[in-house]
């Protein structure tokens, strides 16, 4: 659901996106070769998609010995958790004001929400982020980075490669994309 913010909380939104977008872009690009993230400025699913479709290529002359794996994680924003993603935040350097104050956006308000003479209360909680806001876009992407952080070496193992480069892992929000020489890997 994509709820209406308040004005003030509307303005704090959007200059924390613009905090936690500069830190992640900074972060993102130290995870390595081998990691593609689609869902950025300046990129499209087709950069993505495009090398996917050279690995099946290339994998036909290779006599079908590459695979290309796509997930789609369900209800993902739903399940996002902020303290999680605000621990991660500390760990990375962002600054505690910047944290707490995602966490506040994030668990804190209480948000009323009316429709003629109805009137519904979304209480505090601590799984989910509010979609539509603008730092939900930044946040989406701390999980999946901190997979390819952890798990990039694993990928790197079982990956499509050719002597110049491997297509390892690719997300674009919240689909991720893999390669391998075969089905099984």
């Amino acid at each position: 659901v994509i709820l209406p913010l308040p004005c003030i909380l509307a303005i704090l939104d959007a200059h924390l996106a613009k905090h936690l977008t500069t830190l992640i872009n900074n972060l993102a690009g130290g995870i390595g070769p081998g990691f593609f993230e689609a869902a950025r400025a300046g990129r499209q699913i087709l950069d993505l998609t495009h090398p996917l479709t050279l690995v099946l290529e290339k994998g036909g002359d290779l006599h079908n010995r590459a695979a290309v794996a796509q997930a789609d994680v369900r209800q993902y924003y739903d399940n996002l958790r902020p303290l999680l993603i605000f621990r991660w935040l500390l760990r990375k350097g962002a600054g505690l004001d910047i944290c707490i104050t995602f966490l506040r956006l994030h668990c804190l308000p209480q948000i009323k929400v009316a429709v003629g003479q109805s009137e519904c209360t979304i209480t505090r909680r601590s799984i989910g982020v509010l979609t539509g806001t603008r730092t939900v876009a930044a946040a989406g992407r701390i999980p999946l980075m901190d997979l390819a952080e952890r798990r990039l070496q694993t990928w790197k193992q079982l990956a499509f490669s050719t002597p110049s480069v491997s297509c390892c892992l690719g997300t674009f929000v919240d689909n991720l994309f893999s390669t391998g020489t075969d089905t099984h890997s």
